[in-house]
């Protein structure tokens, strides 16, 4: 395994596909509804989902699984609610929240491992261990955060291009 990490630079629509998932092809979407509803706060679970490759990506449900990142900000945004980026909970769950440039809100993906990880808490995007029900296709799994290891199936995610 290669031991430096190359980040990846600006993107402009990507999908972030989980690898240790071998049945189904599951990516990172965020959730339509509001956490808190029926109030409006802004703030949406993140969580695994049946990939939607075949539709197209202007349709409404597709649209909540299709990311961009800004590389200079080190920002990962929704392109659904695109003033909202991925926030690490100290819970260690997944959350897009209104982009403000938090610690919790920058991420850099490193291009030689597949990772996702946090710069100032050094976690990576991880599937939890258990959560995804193979079979169910499509009910998603969690996505948490833990400590970067560099050798970890679970911490594996793809960035596929919009095509």
């Amino acid at each position: 395994m290669k031991k430096t990490v190359v980040r990846m630079g600006s993107n402009n629509c990507f999908q972030i596909q989980a690898k240790s998932v071998h049945q189904s092809e599951m990516v990172l979407q965020v959730d339509p509804v509001d956490k808190y509803a029926p109030r409006t706060t802004g703030v949406y679970n993140v969580h695994l989902h049946a990939w939607m490759k075949d539709k197209p990506f202007n349709d409404p449900e597709r649209i909540l699984q299709l990311w961009y990142y800004n590389g200079k900000r080190k920002a990962l945004l929704s392109r659904k609610y695109p003033s909202k980026g991925l926030f690490e909970g100290f819970n260690r769950n997944l959350i897009v929240f209104k982009y403000r440039g938090l610690k919790n809100q920058v991420w850099s993906y490193d291009t030689n491992h597949h990772i996702w990880f946090n710069d100032f808490s050094h976690h990576a995007l991880a599937v939890e261990k258990g959560s995804v029900d193979e079979a169910h296709p499509g009910h998603g799994g969690n996505v948490i955060t833990e400590m970067v290891n560099w050798h970890e199936e679970r911490e594996v995610f793809s960035v596929v291009p919009c095509k």
